[in-house]
């Protein structure tokens, strides 16, 4: 779990997300938004 948390916070940050509580919430509603994010 820790190894998929890590990878998850790095393709944010690589994407300039700066409220990552807020993206993560966002992406549980909406599927397209993380499939948008390049690095995945």
């Amino acid at each position: 779990m820790a190894r998929a948390r890590c990878v998850t916070l790095n393709i944010l940050r690589k994407n300039g997300v700066n409220n990552v509580a807020q993206a993560l919430w966002a992406g549980g509603l909406n599927l397209d938004l993380i499939l948008a994010y390049a690095g995945t």
